[in-house]
């Protein structure tokens, strides 16, 4: 479900640079001195690296024992935690496992530190740390290269899939909405009102930012900086561009402006030179084919030619500043710095003029002789430049910022030739990436009277999807559904997918069951969440998009931020995996009753209760109790396969179905379909696949066929949208044969209704649940229809004249045709309704009550249930259908083929 935050009123994240998701590192110099190790994040862990790395570390001298501490990161990132060599884990950790992942304190890091004569040994020996430090740095030795290279089996078959996939066609309309979007901007943008015309390309990890650009270069002149750190491909692709961030970011001679505003103009030189020698008639690619966007894989040690190409813009950006260094210490003198250390508009427009004015008109006349009318920089991972303000002349976007938006005094609205910049990140800092206006605004960094352009998010997903599948079966394989969704899950193989795709999501080894952002990751997308319009719940969906895959939806007017948890299967596998994993007891597994849940997805459904429900971070939209019902049915789901199968997905990766018959065997006690064997024969033959629940955007009477192919494939049920009659949910089911092409009319639907009231549903009320008709007015044969009456404690009273169906006062089992419910004026109160004598005989499962007696798979969480379900009962429906309304309207962006 969507969430929409104020950003005036939620807390954003730090700006760090998307690595991946695998941690990341910043690469010191032959002169690293360990206040480097201290500035980069989590500086309490690096504390010993700095003491085994560098020689000296109380006198501060920082001669380096090794050269890349960065490596070291990584390392930790890469392995699971039962993976680390013996003598790290309790040396960092404090339980010695690192099963909590609480790392030591500094101090005690040092006192450790004093005490372990090991720490001295050469990094080349086979003991302790030194044995340790030796092998993480093997796994990503760094060259002075803009593309990877190792001689790790393992990182060279990942760069190889990566590279592949980055130049596999794309499909969907991101790329037309961005050259749409692009076109727009320009004719609304104003240079009075806007701040340069730069665009933010905001959006979660894997979503194909990178890739987005990469096709865009094929139609526009376009040169793509990738700022990432660090060269193992499991860190992110493409790669970084070394000489880039060394320039940037380790020139601290000259302010940020300048030495940008110096790297800029020397692009736009040897850009200029390049373009001397290409015909008229050059393709996009040719005319900035001096900064290849080819990311070579080799073994050499030979740089590629895009490292040489950006070196030589380094190399000529330090001539120039050496070159108008005595014209520079004269502007300086003639004018006054800000306050924030950031140089006035009219220095800044000198230090334009000196670097960038002249290059920049060749190039632009040289691009408008060749009928391209602009010329786009795009600066991935571009919130890594966000270095510490405490170094002397720091850089970070707001610098770039600054230099873009000096260009609009010399290049005006009506000029034939614009030059706009790129910046892509996952972050959603408005500091970083959406630099808002008013209060939030920093002080003369920013001139507040000026607007930044609202950040492109429509990335959509299934840019990879390819044709549909053939067979229901084939929807099952994991190399079809790793297509669907971002991008990412296509270049990785079957065997590992699962283990990234969890450690994308929750970005950990593992699920931290009892930690509230790792719940609210898993079942936000296997639930549709509906998220608080309150400033803690808005920090939570905001942190989720930096952190554990969540979408970015829209930046609304700079004043709010709308994300959501769209249809993702690998995800939602992953997020599956997680709950279901079971919890070591000594050196066996423990047992579990079998109808208890396990030990861990039991931990996380009550941190989803406690510190999400209870807490109101999450909402049970319209307070019927559909949440708790998704939940209760998406753990008999799962509970059912585990029985079943022990695993979630087969040795040869595929998804496992349940049939509705398990379903509803492992949901409710098993033997009160005792005395229907009817029912038992057709429930049987009928197919479940379901993940995760999807809200639907509108009201439904009839679902059609592609919708159903659809949701098998992505394995999706559907959570009706508010004020939806007569239907809350719809689990799709399909009775025909796995392995042979599909058959459209083995198509059906278990619809369900849901009540969290004191007093017991009328019968009236329960006769006329039905569900939606299939491909224009069709009604599934054997339907089956679930009432789940959570809220109520009374009984069914059976009779001589109908004894109970089922043998549980709680649940009444009835074969019959619904009861067409009409309005007032004796019209059919919904579309989804046959003709009262056209509705055929369906199974009726109406239950009472929310316990074990009616729903056993909750074991010892009965009596949690019972407490959120009266707590949700006393909290009056927040989410009005005039608001859900105005929150479709912020969403209008979004396509409906991209998400549900």
């Amino acid at each position: 479900m969507a969430s929409m935050a104020s950003l005036q009123d939620t807390a954003m994240p730090d700006a760090h640079a998307d690595v991946g998701g695998l941690g990341h590192g910043l690469v010191p110099s032959e002169s690293a001195t360990v206040e480097f190790i201290h500035d980069t994040p989590s500086s309490n862990t690096f504390v010993i690296i700095a003491k085994v790395c560098y020689k000296d570390v109380r006198n501060n001298t920082g001669a380096a024992r090794l050269d890349a501490a960065f490596r070291l990161r990584r390392f930790f990132c890469h392995l699971t935690l039962t993976e680390l060599p013996p003598p790290l884990a309790p040396l960092f950790f404090k339980d010695g496992s690192g099963e909590k992942y609480e790392v030591r304190r500094e101090e005690e890091l040092a006192a450790i530190c004093d005490e372990r004569p090991d720490l001295d040994h050469d990094p080349d020996g086979n003991e302790g740390l030194g044995h340790v430090l030796s092998y993480a740095c093997n796994r990503d030795p760094v060259q002075g290269r803009a593309e990877c290279i190792t001689d790790n089996a393992q990182e060279r078959a990942e760069a190889r899939l990566l590279a592949n996939a980055f130049t596999r066609q794309s499909e969907g309309q991101a790329l037309d909405r961005l050259r749409s979007a692009l076109d727009t901007l320009e004719k609304l943008y104003v240079d009075t009102e806007h701040y340069g015309r730069s665009l933010p390309i905001v959006q979660s990890s894997g979503t194909g930012k990178s890739k987005l650009v990469k096709d865009l270069a094929r139609r526009v002149a376009l040169i793509s900086v990738c700022l990432r750190q660090g060269k193992s491909p499991f860190g992110g692709w493409p790669p970084g561009d070394l000489p880039v961030w060394q320039f940037l970011i380790e020139e601290i001679g000259y302010e940020a402006e300048v030495r940008f505003a110096a790297w800029l103009g020397a692009v736009y030189h040897l850009l200029s030179i390049h373009l001397e020698s290409c015909p008229l008639g050059a393709s996009p690619e040719q005319l900035t084919g001096c900064f290849p966007d080819t990311y070579e894989f080799n073994t050499t040690s030979l740089p590629s030619a895009r490292f040489k190409a950006f070196d030589a813009v380094s190399r000529h950006a330090r001539e120039m500043l050496k070159t108008n260094s005595t014209q520079l210490a004269t502007a300086f003198r003639n004018a006054e710095k800000s306050q924030n250390q950031h140089l006035d508009e009219d220095l800044l427009d000198d230090v334009y003029v000196m670097f960038c004015l002249k290059p920049a008109l060749k190039v632009s006349q040289q691009l408008l002789d060749r009928q391209h009318t602009r010329l786009i920089i795009a600066f991935d991972e571009c919130c890594s430049l966000n270095v510490s303000e405490a170094s002397r002349n720091p850089m970070s976007l707001l610098p770039i910022w600054r230099v873009t938006k000096a260009a609009d005094r010399h290049f005006s609205k009506n000029d034939l030739f614009h030059f706009w910049h790129f910046f892509m990140d996952t972050n959603l800092s408005v500091s970083s990436l959406v630099p808002p206006s008013g209060r939030l605004a920093p002080s003369a960094r920013l001139v507040q009277t000026l607007t930044p352009l609202p950040p492109f998010t429509f990335l959509g997903f299934d840019q990879m999807s390819g044709k549909p599948s053939s067979t229901p079966k084939g929807a099952l394989c994991l190399s079809k559904v790793k297509l669907m969704g971002r991008p990412l899950w296509s270049t990785i193989p079957n065997m590992t997918i699962m283990e990234t795709a969890k450690w994308k999501l929750f970005s950990h080894t593992k699920m931290l069951h009892m930690e509230k952002d790792h719940v609210f990751a898993a079942f936000a997308l296997r639930l549709s969440l509906d998220i608080a319009e309150t400033a803690v719940a808005s920090t939570l969906a905001t942190d989720a998009v930096k952190s554990h895959m969540r979408i970015l939806v829209n930046v609304y007017q700079q004043k709010f931020v709308v994300t959501s948890a769209p249809s993702e299967p690998i995800l939602a596998l992953a997020a599956a995996d997680a709950l279901n994993a079971r919890i070591p007891s000594g050196d066996s597994v423990m047992d579990v009753d079998e109808y208890t849940l396990n030990p861990a997805y039991q931990e996380a459904v009550g941190t989803l209760f406690d510190k999400l429900v209870v807490s109101g971070l999450v909402v049970d939209k319209g307070g019927n109790g559909e949440l708790i019902a998704r939940l209760l049915l998406t753990l008999s789901r799962d509970r059912a396969i585990m029985q079943q199968h022990n695993c979630l997905i087969s040795g040869d990766y595929l998804v496992h179905t349940v049939s509705l018959h398990e379903f509803l065997c492992t949901l409710l006690p098993p033997n009160i379909f005792a005395q229907h064997a009817d029912f038992v024969k057709h429930a049987k033959k009928k197919h479940l696949n379901f993940t995760h629940f999807v809200t639907l955007k509108c009201n439904i009477h009839d679902l059609g066929i592609k919708l159903l192919r659809n949701a098998w494939e992505r394995g999706v049920a559907f959570q009706c949208c508010l004020n939806q009659p007569v239907v809350d949910l719809v689990l799709v089911t399909y009775s025909g044969s796995l392995s042979e092409p599909w058959n459209d009319d083995k198509f059906g639907t278990v619809a369900i209704q849901v009540k969290n009231r004191g007093q017991a549903a009328s019968a009236e009320l329960v006769r006329s649940l039905a569900g939606p008709t299939i491909d224009h007015g069709k009604r599934p044969v054997n339907e089956v229809v679930l009432f789940m009456d959570l809220g109520t404690s009374s009984a069914f009273q059976p009779s001589k004249i109908r004894p109970s169906s089922s043998g549980n006062p709680r649940i009444d089992i009835t074969y019959q045709p619904a009861l067409v419910a009409r309005s007032a004026n004796d019209a059919s109160s919904w579309a989804g309704y046959l003709a009262q004598s056209s509705e055929p005989d369906r199974w009726c499962i109406n239950v009472r009550g929310s316990g074990v007696d009616v729903y056993p798979v909750w074991g010892p969480l009965e009596g949690r249930v019972i407490e959120v379900l009266s707590a949700l009962r006393k909290v009056e429906p927040i989410y009005a259908a005039e608001y859900a309304q105005q929150l479709e309207e912020l969403k209008c962006g979004l396509d409906e083929s991209d998400m549900y």
